[in-house]
């Protein structure tokens, strides 16, 4: 089976709309597809029994879709699953963002997830057009549809890692993220579940991943609510005082923005860029009790060689204990 672009259009323009449903619409949804017995993959084309009721039926009637509901309409997935003769396998990951799909398919591999911010599109491409993120593909609104980086997470480096090379690349990435006035918010070089956002290729350079807090710092002191708050919310007092954002009220958060805005008036820009260098150095020290303060220490020297920031008069890398 396979579309017409008008159909396609119509696909497409149907996921968006249903995002913008009433309560009352999605009862009434739901309630046909019980009566009719629909798959619930068929939901997300649910907008199309009214708007065109033989489209919705011919989605019914097709295996991918039942299989594979609204992923086989992304502009970057349509071909693999419509075009070869070998269909993609999914993998899902649960997260902070909710659920990321990873479409492998002999040709390519994509991600698909949704993006936290209205910021995060737009810095992921700064960063893809930088070299130092995934490539960005088109997607629909509220996703973002990016190449998948295959590699190993920077905290699952082995101790004979060519870790200084790699420090230089980890520089080189800030470099040019700060020149472009992007505030990475999140560099988790090791957490608690063993998870990176820099991922090392065994061929080619490291890049960075999920920008889904990643902010710009143009006028940081005219941040909004949002922004403050995920200023705010990567640092460890936060989350552990206050717990799941998500959870607080629309009181609690502007309470919390306000507090950090005065916070943020006494900060320059680059106090801000700064403490994603001091990310850095956290989670080297705790790498460092693992793999030891040489492997740290190499990792420091490479970053502090190709990091450049000018004017720079902020952070300053320590050392780490152990061998140098």
């Amino acid at each position: 089976m396979s579309y017409t672009d008008e159909e396609l259009q119509q696909i497409r323009s149907g996921l968006l709309s249903l995002r913008q449903i009433s309560q009352d619409d999605a009862v009434r949804i739901r309630t046909i597809f019980s009566e009719r017995q629909y798959p619930p993959t068929l939901l997300p084309f649910a907008y199309l029994l009214q708007a065109n009721p033989e489209l919705f039926e011919k989605l019914s009637r097709d295996e991918l879709v039942q299989r594979f509901s609204s992923l086989a309409f992304f502009p970057e997935t349509y071909p693999l699953f419509y075009e070869h003769d070998v269909v993609p396998v999914l993998e899902s990951r649960l997260g902070n963002r909710g659920t990321t799909v990873i479409v492998k398919h002999p040709i390519k591999t994509v991600v698909i997830k949704p993006y936290q911010s209205n910021r995060e599109p737009v810095i992921a491409r700064i960063a893809a057009e930088e070299g130092v993120g995934p490539q960005q593909f088109g997607s629909l609104d509220g996703y973002i549809t990016e190449a998948y980086v295959d590699g190993v997470p920077f905290c699952r480096l082995k101790a004979d890692a060519p870790v200084y090379e790699i420090g230089r690349r980890i520089g080189e990435i800030f470099t040019k993220l700060h020149r472009r006035g992007v505030y990475y918010n999140d560099t988790t070089l090791d957490n608690d579940m063993g998870g990176s956002h820099i991922i090392v290729p065994a061929q080619g350079q490291a890049m960075l991943i999920d920008f889904g807090v990643a902010l710009q710092t143009g006028n940081h002191h005219a941040w909004g609510d949002e922004e403050v708050i995920d200023f705010l919310r990567t640092m460890p007092l936060f989350g552990a005082t206050v717990g799941y954002v998500g959870a607080l009220s629309a009181k609690d958060i502007k309470g919390f923005a306000d507090a950090g805005r005065r916070d943020l008036e006494t900060m320059t820009r680059d106090n801000v860029l700064d403490r994603d260098i001091q990310f850095i150095q956290e989670g080297l020290s705790i790498i460092a009790m693992r793999l030891g303060g040489r492997f740290a220490n190499q990792v420091m020297a490479g970053f502090e060689s190709s990091y450049k920031r000018e004017p720079y008069a902020g952070f300053r890398l320590g050392r780490m204990n152990g061998q140098e």
